[in-house]
């Protein structure tokens, strides 16, 4: 096909999207309210549903990132639990980040009123990484223009390992050998590892990784609703952090959403040493517990029809499982309490097992993080953006007591002699 009937012929496909894009990006003039980062109230809110913060008994800190009600964006700020107030407040200048990074193929559209600091990394410094979907952004709490911006595709979970390199799901383009008659038709999903100023080292492919592990099955075996542009969509990758009976220190532990599986993954061999299909259903957050032990957040929903995800039951909420290898046992430690509290994001949504061995969990669509102890809920904080709307939340991050402590101190030595300081 010539060049330029494929060009109009995407142009036109694209069309009502960009219509649709438009629209939104009108609104948002108009109102001031960045539409897609706020959603309604009364849509998501019930009787289950209630603010209970600040938390005395609670010496921690929530790296909240989402929308500001006062500031109309996205913003990170870092919550001391036990009296609600913000300590440290990073505020992106989205204008200048979209400015240095381009809009990609596979990629979300990101415009100002739907930028997004996800999953933001707390550094000892008081600096911060994070995944603006089309960059990968490092900013300090003394300004909000980047430290540093790396203009390639970063989405969901962002990490970091013991030498201070960054991993992230990225994206691939079939430049490998084997499924080429793929490329341009589906995302090829990749891990991509980043040294710690922000300069790409290398990006796997998990396409590959499956074709050389003999598991491409996994990802294209089945024809669903017909060819899945989005086969794999992977949503996080977590670091073992030390060797055990069951992986190596280095080992990547691996969420593949539309599989419903997760894989222990070892990058200087290339092999897959572990995978486990289910029982979660299009699962985020899957992360190292102990020497035996894996959690996996399971959003417990499935593919309905074409485009169209969620629930099977109405009485069915997300779940949150514990995985261990010495025994080959799945468990629920935590199914009695989300019962009463009824989390039901159906995209998004994390769970981090605590040392205290509580839960930390954020409801993303429903905008709340909430902070169980074994045995009860402790505290739940609700982003309100105003007294009909809730506001967007971006993978926040449980911060224990001390290490906050310590990051607050050598932050605001460093915002002291700035011109712009956002520590308070």
């Amino acid at each position: 096909m010539p060049n330029f009937l494929s060009d109009k012929i995407l142009f036109l496909s694209n069309f009502p999207h960009e219509i649709n894009q438009f629209y939104r990006e009108l609104k948002y003039w108009a109102s001031g309210d960045p539409a897609r980062l706020i959603k309604e109230k009364r849509i998501i809110e019930d009787n289950k549903i209630q603010s209970s913060f600040p938390n005395k008994e609670d010496s921690g800190y929530l790296l909240f990132s989402g929308l500001d009600s006062i500031e109309k964006k996205s913003v990170v700020k870092l919550i001391k639990i036990s009296d609600g107030k913000e300590v440290i407040k990073w505020s992106p200048d989205w204008n200048l980040i979209l400015k240095k990074s381009s809009q990609k193929k596979f990629s979300d559209y990101v415009t100002l009123e739907s930028a997004r600091a996800v999953h933001p990394i707390l550094l000892d410094n008081g600096d911060i990484i994070f995944s603006a979907v089309t960059a990968l952004v490092k900013m300090s709490p003394c300004s909000s223009e980047p430290i540093w911006l790396t203009d390639q595709i970063v989405h969901h979970s962002v990490e970091i390992d013991d030498e201070g390199n960054i991993w992230a799901p990225s994206v691939d383009d079939f430049t490998w050998d084997g499924l080429q008659k793929l490329k341009n038709s589906i995302r090829d999903d990749a891990i991509a590892k980043f040294s710690k100023d922000g300069k790409l080292i290398k990006k796997i492919s998990i396409m590959k990784i499956l074709y050389d592990n003999n598991l491409l099955a996994l990802a294209l075996g089945s024809n669903g609703y017909g060819l899945n542009p989005d086969p794999i969509h992977l949503n996080q990758i977590s670091i073992a952090p030390s060797d055990t009976r069951h992986w190596q220190k280095g080992d990547l532990l691996i969420s593949a959403r539309h599989l419903s599986t997760v894989f222990l993954y070892r990058p200087n061999t290339n092999k897959i040493t572990w995978y486990k299909t289910g029982p979660w259903l299009y699962q985020h957050s899957a992360k190292f517990v102990d020497d035996q032990k894996i959690s996996i957040f399971s959003n417990n929903i499935v593919s309905i029809k074409k485009g169209v995800q969620g629930f099977l039951r109405e009485e069915d909420i997300n779940r949150v499982f514990l995985y261990d290898f010495d025994t080959n046992k799945v468990s629920e430690p935590y199914e009695n309490l989300l019962k009463k509290d009824r989390p039901r994001t159906i995209t998004q949504g994390r769970a981090e097992i605590l040392n205290d061995g509580g839960l930390f969990l954020e409801d993303t669509e429903a905008g709340r993080y909430l902070r169980y102890s074994k045995d009860k809920l402790m505290w739940s904080k609700i982003n309100y953006y105003d007294n009909n709307h809730v506001g967007n939340i971006a993978w926040g991050r449980y911060i224990y007591g001390a290490d906050g402590e310590r990051i607050i101190k050598i932050a605001t030595s460093r915002c002291n002699s700035q011109e712009l300081i956002n520590v308070k």
